[in-house]
């Protein structure tokens, strides 16, 4: 399990953020935010994964938004995912 939030660049919540984590260890998982931004992606396998997480909805046209972290501890629940402008 990784938990955490999504929040734009002036720190408030991304609802309906789409948040992947793989590695090579197991199966690919993911998760949408709720209304606070949080996310909680299950059965993610190993001791870390990268996250990615898409939201469309900041988009007034493509490239959808997205941000990443290469490493995260596989049950850390205070994960910060900031969508940065571009």
């Amino acid at each position: 399990v990784i938990e955490g939030r999504c929040s734009d660049a002036s720190g408030n919540p991304v609802r309906g953020a789409r948040v992947y984590a793989w590695n090579d260890e197991g199966p690919f998982a993911s998760a949408d935010t709720d209304d606070d931004g949080r996310f909680r992606v299950v059965g993610v396998a190993g001791t870390r994964a990268q996250l990615r997480a898409d939201a469309p909805q900041l988009a007034g046209r493509p490239p959808v938004p997205s941000a990443s972290l290469p490493s995260v501890a596989v049950g850390a629940t205070d994960v910060e995912i900031r969508f940065e402008p571009r």
